[in-house]
């Protein structure tokens, strides 16, 4: 009888520490997912400042912002966006920026969160997580 007892105890144990360790499991997964997460919003951070540096130093939203955008999305292996905002041009048709003028840049991403991958069907659980990041600039440029 103490033998049946102690045996259905050691079962439990073993049933016990399964479960701890697929929960502990799936705890060390969604850490991993979330650290590639905090790294792409930095990476969405750091274009929004590349991206406002170029277009203060240009004067203008030129084609360089623009093959600077895409240099950052083939770099981080992204799909990011951006849009010029709070602006008054200089030169509307040339996108032109006068001297101490104010802008904002703003960069935009979602980031497609997998939260499950089941084994039987092929869609993974993916949530879209929306990113972005706003910088306020200045033209650094004189236009005369």
């Amino acid at each position: 009888m103490r033998k049946s007892i102690k045996d259905d105890v050691n079962g439990s144990v073993f049933v016990e520490l399964i479960i701890k360790f697929l929960i502990f499991t799936v705890i060390l997964l969604l850490a991993i997912n979330i650290f590639d997460l905090v790294i792409k919003y930095q990476n969405v951070s750091y274009a929004s400042k590349a991206i406002t540096k170029t277009v203060e130093l240009e004067g203008a939203l030129t084609a360089a912002a623009h093959n600077q955008m895409k240099a950052l999305n083939n770099n981080f292996d992204m799909d990011m966006s951006f849009d010029i905002s709070n602006v008054t041009y200089f030169n509307p048709a040339a996108r032109r920026i006068q001297f101490r003028e104010p802008f904002t840049i703003t960069v935009n991403y979602e980031y497609p969160f997998t939260v499950i991958t089941p084994v039987f069907t092929p869609a993974p659980l993916v949530i879209n997580v929306p990113m972005r990041a706003t910088v306020d600039g200045m033209s650094e440029v004189y236009w005369k």
